[in-house]
């Protein structure tokens, strides 16, 4: 051992202490890995043209993560965590989901938002395609309104 370490640990006299030392060292990183995660799981949001399957795996990856270390997060603040990063375009699936009262595991609401995912990407098609038509009456209209 170098003289530093020697000077440093002079005052452990038996393997306890040096146990216990190092348990506190050790628990500054976990502490450190903890804050790390925790951050990423509360500020994390679901980006324009992203899966909102890969954004709740990734969430839930995290979660995992976090219960590996020991911390225990109410499953309703789960929940909520994913709900709250996904767009406002969800905002029909979780009034419904709230309204119904719905108890779900992590993964079955991945499943769920998968599911809402496909019929937000179909309905929008119908939506652009009844803006357009909304359109073509108003010039309709115009052209017959110039010719009078």
């Amino acid at each position: 051992m170098s003289n530093d370490l020697q000077h440093q640990r002079e005052d452990m006299k038996t393997v306890k202490d040096m146990l216990t030392h190092l348990e506190k060292l050790n628990g500054k990183q976990s502490c450190t890995v903890h804050f790390e995660i925790s951050r990423r799981l509360f500020k994390a949001k679901m980006h324009d043209g992203q899966s909102v399957y890969d954004h709740s795996l990734t969430k839930i990856k995290d979660i995992k993560e976090l219960q590996k270390l020991n911390m225990t997060i109410h499953k309703d603040l789960l929940v909520d965590l994913i709900l709250q990063s996904i767009p406002d375009s969800y905002g029909q699936f979780i009034v419904n989901y709230h309204k119904n009262k719905i108890e779900s595991t992590l993964s079955e609401l991945l499943n769920m938002l998968v599911t809402a995912e496909g019929t937000l990407k179909s309905s929008k098609g119908t939506v652009l395609a009844i803006y357009k038509l909304r359109l073509l009456k108003e010039s309709l209209l115009r052209r017959r309104r110039k010719n009078l």
